[in-house]
């Protein structure tokens, strides 16, 4: 009777991607666009109010944008969710 040698082979995973490590370079007159909407946006009565992440996003951007500024700067390095968040992301073809 003949036997039949079985090997296992390893699979490795993909690493799930980062997506709060890996960051973006996004310039500055984006992200100010994005906080001027954003203003817009809270003062209009008939909008929903912003997720808690934006807010939040909100907040950052507009204390750290004014130090960019400051030292010359011309693009703010913003995660993967701050680009969704904001609505830079755009997928990948």
């Amino acid at each position: 009777m003949a036997t039949k040698k079985v090997t296992k082979t390893k699979t490795t995973k993909k690493p799930k991607f980062d997506t709060s490590n890996y960051v973006f370079e996004t310039p500055i007159q984006k992200v100010q666009e994005w906080l001027d909407n954003f203003d817009k946006m809270c003062n209009d009565p008939e909008t929903d109010w912003p997720s808690q992440q934006e807010q939040l996003l909100y907040c950052i951007l507009k204390r750290d944008i004014e130090t960019c500024r400051q030292n010359g700067e011309n693009v703010i390095l913003l995660n993967a969710i701050e680009n969704k968040v904001c609505g830079f992301y755009s997928k990948s073809k």
